[in-house]
């Protein structure tokens, strides 16, 4: 193979490389976006919704529980397992993938931005 042959494979493998790094740095913004936080979807193939609800009661029962045993660690587990089983219900009912999820978390960050904190709600009661 001449020089030529050897610019074409390089020029092949840097167009390669130029793409990969594209979708790298999409999925960074995405992340920023996200606060770094990437939730995902389980497989629950098989499972009714009506056993996924049961199951969304259950891990709200649970971290209710950690929260009144003031147990710091387990409260955090319980919050991530809360999350996971709503993932889990809009999955099976409506289809909803985590990714959706995600693409909401700005819009949600705005609605924060409206509501109002201990501090606004003092200054309304003076």
């Amino acid at each position: 193979m001449g020089i030529q042959g050897n610019r074409y494979q390089l020029n092949e493998r840097i167009n390669e490389l130029e793409c990969k790094m594209k979708k790298v740095e999409e999925e960074n913004e995405k992340l920023k976006m996200n606060k770094g936080i990437k939730l995902k979807n389980i497989d629950l193939t098989g499972i009714s919704i009506e056993q996924q609800t049961q199951k969304v009661t259950e891990e709200d029962n649970e971290l209710i529980k950690a929260i009144v045993n003031r147990d710091k660690d387990n409260a955090i587990e319980e919050f991530w397992d809360c999350v996971q089983v709503r993932l889990g219900a809009l999955d099976i009912a409506m289809e909803i993938k985590a990714e959706e999820v995600m693409e909401g978390y700005p819009r949600h960050l705005e609605k924060l931005k409206n509501r109002p904190r201990k501090k606004d709600i003092e200054n309304e009661n003076r």
